[in-house]
């Protein structure tokens, strides 16, 4: 008996080695139960299909979420598609899987996504106005039920865009407040407080109904400049404390050269946070040549870690490298984190590589996503690195590449499932570019801590109906613990509500619900300890509610103004049972609203030709009035203003350099000039101002196309630059190599 349970011993033993070693040796290659040979490549429009934002529900469905463009309708749209856990498209959702989103038969693309507690999804990015080329772009954001439905409780009829009062304003992050009120971040090229500032940080909140929040910034939106310059938001996150960290880039000049990451962080009512970094903002530069974050991510003990791609300019004078930083909660560099803070290094067998999206382990090790070059000729693969915790590179993983289709392949998103594998999504080339996934095995071996004692049980439970929000709000004092507290787990009458992750704060709120519900809250640790339950607390959401909708607003006028080209709008205000919270503005008998303002008055922005429009009052249920009385107006070009010529000099030039761009007119332009407006198609590449004018008197006018250094590829990158003036444009073609 001795023998045989030795040689059994053996046995478990030489099992539980091959695990150790499989899970060391597997970290980092693609899931082969995931799709085909571990990635899945989903066709929408036989055209331009990718993913730009990615996330893994609590019960392991995926959702990806991006834009398709199709030749045949020459148009671009919001798209989102489910996936089951073995990589095959989930029928039950949308339409076998799939869901298309149009606004305004133009282009629209999606950039950031989240899912609600209650399994509502919310995606955000950009529509461009119905019209030619160079018609504004507007924050647009879409809800949809866990089915794929539309949520027709949210905006109108499950979708809103936000105008900034320019040409270009698109998000690239989206979060969920624990009350339930969504903020948003990204780019705009319109600050009222800063003339000519360029691209600047943008942000808005919206309440849980798609209403505009009024009291964040000014009348629900924030609009941020650093230096006078081109700056962009290409991230963001919501601490616990209500605090909004953005990431992006910044520049000094016109010349729009990326100085470095670039972060702010705003307080809960939108205000700049002074206590954050140097008064309120921090740039981190890595090799002194210009770097740019493209995602944030948070830490369970507050600090928090940034990834982008920064210029190689010390070792690879023309590459640029993954780069990662890690910051204290004041915004000040983490010096036990990599070099004094930052860390970059380059991919062996590749010439250039650029971090995308990055997310961080239970364990503290990072990974992040993003794109490299084998050579400067060659495409683009999947990039991978995982890097432990003090920033060195992690070598049971080290970095890894993925030729998905033998074509451009870009990995732009990233999300981290509860068994620890890593989901990366973007897009692919095999005759046509496809959304795409890829999911890679990331096992991190569990070190033994030898920490058994359980945190302490939360205290101070409380359960609040919110009439604002139709929520549940939950608030409790903190658990302590012998190492540290990671994370509180909530129980609604008696199950574990699902969440995607442990609750990472002392508040939270449970919606979707009606009725009377109780709750329980447990704290947990590094180790998995988890505590006793907290008190109980309960709370009943009324049943019914507000279902009468405001008055119709009155006395609506539109009043127009040749010189700057805009539409001024006034009526008087509405009435309702509880309150107005909001108007929707629509133009031209469209369904859906082009902004939501709180106050009585808005400026529609570089309209040409005659619109009519119309108003409706919302209130906090989203009871929508009937619609005011409509109002016309109309802006023309000066008689006799036509484009006649639009030309780039030099027409192929070496990146950063700037081309001169300009237009003719067809005769000299009477008094008060004509404006052009200008459009790039790629303004990754190069980009140009909103609008040139070409004063009284004169025939041409010139302007600055500034070119820009982190998406080229190589040989010749082609980008029209389009002028328009009135329903006539013309276009023409500037080639930018890289330097």
């Amino acid at each position: 008996m001795k023998h045989i349970l030795s040689a059994a011993m053996m046995v478990l033993l030489t099992m539980a080695a091959a695990i150790v070693t499989q899970a060391q040796t597997t970290a980092g290659n693609l899931d082969p139960t995931f799709g085909t040979g571990g990635t899945v490549r989903t066709d929408f429009a036989g055209n331009i299909d990718q993913a730009n934002a990615v996330a893994v529900q609590p019960n392991g469905l995926i959702i990806a979420a991006g834009s398709s463009f199709s030749s045949s309708k020459t148009v671009e749209d919001f798209i989102v598609a489910r996936y089951n856990a073995n990589g095959t498209l989930d029928k039950r959702f949308g339409k076998n899987g799939k869901i298309t989103t149009d606004f305004f038969r133009n282009v629209d693309s999606i950039s950031a996504i989240a899912i609600q507690p209650d399994g509502r999804i919310i995606v955000a990015g950009f529509a461009q106005l119905a019209g030619s080329g160079g018609t504004p772009r507007v924050f647009a954001l879409a809800r949809y039920r866990s089915d794929g439905q539309p949520d027709t409780s949210f905006g109108n009829g499950g979708a809103l865009t936000t105008s900034f009062g320019g040409n270009f304003a698109a998000v690239s992050a989206l979060m969920v407040q624990p009350d339930g009120k969504i903020v948003v971040a990204g780019t705009v090229d319109f600050n009222p407080d800063v003339p000519g500032s360029g691209l600047d940080f943008a942000l808005a909140r919206y309440n849980s109904s798609g209403t505009l929040d009024g009291s964040f910034g000014k009348g629900g939106k924030v609009v941020f400049d650093f230096f006078g310059s081109f700056d962009q938001a290409n991230g963001a996150v919501l601490q616990p404390d209500g605090k909004i960290i953005v990431v992006g880039s910044a520049s000094y000049d016109s010349a729009n050269r990326d100085i470095g990451f670039a972060l702010a962080r705003f307080n809960t009512d939108g205000s700049l946070d002074f206590g954050f970094g140097s008064g309120g903002k921090q740039i981190t530069d890595f090799f002194g040549a210009g770097a740019k974050a493209n995602g944030v991510v948070l830490q369970p003990d507050g600090k928090f870690v940034v990834a982008g791609t920064a210029s190689d300019s010390a070792t690879r004078p023309v590459a640029t490298d993954i780069a990662l930083a890690r910051y204290n909660p004041d915004g000040s560099l983490d010096a036990a984190f990599g070099l004094a803070g930052e860390t970059a290094i380059p991919f062996p067998d590749s010439a250039t590589e650029q971090g995308n999206a990055v997310a961080v382990l239970p364990d503290g090790k990072i990974v992040v996503a993003g794109t490299a070059f084998k050579t400067f000729n060659t495409p683009p693969d999947f990039a991978l690195v995982r890097y432990n915790s003090d920033g060195t590179i992690d070598t049971d993983f080290g970095t890894k590449t993925t030729d998905v289709a033998g074509g451009t392949d870009e990995a732009l998103a990233i999300a981290i499932q509860s068994d620890g594998k890593a989901v990366v999504a973007g897009r692919s080339f095999r005759s046509n570019f496809d959304l795409t996934l890829a999911r890679y095995n990331n096992e991190v071996p569990q070190p033994s801590t030898g920490d058994t004692t359980p945190p302490t049980a939360p205290t101070g439970l409380t359960a609040t109906f919110n009439t604002t929000t139709g929520a549940i709000d939950l608030s409790w004092t903190a658990a302590t613990d012998n190492v540290a507290v990671t994370g509180y787990r909530i129980y609604r009458d008696g199950a574990l509500i699902p969440t995607a992750a442990p609750v990472n704060g002392t508040t939270f709120s449970d919606t979707g619900l009606t009725g009377t519900h109780s709750y329980g809250v447990t704290a947990i640790d590094a180790a998995g300890n988890e505590s006793s339950l907290s008190n109980i607390a309960s709370a009943t959401v009324p049943a019914g509610g507000d279902v009468t909708p405001p008055s119709a607003p009155s006395g609506l006028t539109a009043t127009a103004d040749l010189v700057t080209r805009t539409i001024t709008l006034s009526w008087t205000a509405s009435t309702d049972d509880v309150g107005v919270t909001g108007y929707r503005v629509f133009r031209d008998n469209g369904s859906t609203p082009i902004s939501t303002v709180s106050g009585t008055t808005f400026n529609d922005t570089n309209q040409l030709g005659t619109h009519v429009y119309a108003v409706a009052a919302i209130d906090a249920a989203g009871n929508q009035s009937a619609l005011s009385n409509s109002a016309t107006a109309t802006i023309t070009i000066p008689e006799g203003s036509t484009l006649e010529n639009l030309t780039v000099n030099p027409t192929t030039v070496t990146a950063p350099a700037n081309a001169t761009g300009t237009v003719t007119l067809n005769g000299a332009a009477p008094a008060g000039g004509v404006t052009v407006t200008l459009r790039s198609s790629d303004t990754g590449k190069a980009t140009v101002p909103p609008t040139v004018t070409v004063p009284e008197g004169s025939k041409s006018a010139t302007f600055v196309i500034t070119t820009l250094t982190g998406r080229l590829g190589g040989g010749q990158n082609p980008v029209t630059i389009t002028a328009t003036l009135g329903n006539s444009s013309i276009s023409t073609t500037l080639n930018i190599l890289r330097p």
